[in-house]
C-alpha cells in the first residue's frame, strides 16, 4: 500500500518574522504596511498572542509575482 500523503511531499510551513520580511524583501516597514493596507501584500498570521508570522512560501509566492510583472514589462531603461 502507498502512502499518498507521505512528509516527504509535503513543504513545511515556517513562519517569518517582519525583520526578516524586511531583509528578505528589501524594502521599509513603512512599504511593507503601505502594501499590506492595499490588500498587495500577503497577510501575517497570528502565531501567540503578541505574535505574528509571515508564511515563507506567500512571501516567495509574492516576490515571484514582482519578477513575472518585471518580465511582462518593457524595459524603461530604469535600474
Amino acid at each position: 500500500m502507498t502512502d499518498t500523503n507521505s512528509t516527504t511531499d509535503i513543504a513545511p510551513i515556517r513562519f517569518l518574522s517582519v525583520k526578516q520580511v524586511l531583509d528578505r524583501v528589501s524594502i521599509s516597514r513603512s512599504m511593507l504596511l503601505k502594501l499590506r493596507n492595499a490588500g498587495d501584500f500577503p497577510r501575517a498570521v497570528p502565531i501567540l498572542e503578541k505574535r505574528r508570522g509571515f508564511l515563507e512560501h506567500e512571501v516567495t509566492a509574492w516576490m515571484e509575482s514582482r519578477v513575472a510583472l518585471r518580465d511582462q514589462e518593457h524595459d524603461d531603461g530604469e535600474i
